[in-house]
């Protein structure tokens, strides 16, 4: 069975052998610490308690075949990476961000 909550309420989901589970999991940002421009990032992030990196352990311990997400979050000084949001009504910014990333950052794509 799944073991889930709805609306605070545990209950499972019975499976059969002819029922298929796709499950979408993670996020680069689960366990995610913020900042601003005038406070560095304050604290450790859990990624080794928090709920995706959990379900992937446990779906791991299965079968070898789900991978190795110890890889992935048992170390953050090896495996962090940094994020940051831009704000501005200045246009002058816009083509130095464009020469630098390669992208116009007005399109709402990822720009690295």
């Amino acid at each position: 069975a799944i073991e889930c909550r709805v609306k605070g309420v545990e209950k499972g989901i019975v499976l059969t052998e002819n029922d298929l589970v796709f499950v979408t999991n993670g996020s680069c940002t689960e366990g995610t610490i913020y900042g601003d421009q005038n406070h560095a990032p304050n604290g450790d992030a859990e990624v080794r308690t928090s709920g995706c990196w959990n379900l992937w352990k446990n779906i791991a311990k299965q079968d070898p075949s789900f991978g190795h997400p110890e890889k992935f979050c048992s170390d953050i000084n090896k495996t962090n990476w940094e994020s940051a949001t831009i704000t501005t009504l200045d246009e002058k910014i816009i083509p130095y961000i464009t020469n630098i990333c390669k992208r116009d950052p007005r399109t709402g794509k990822v720009v690295t």
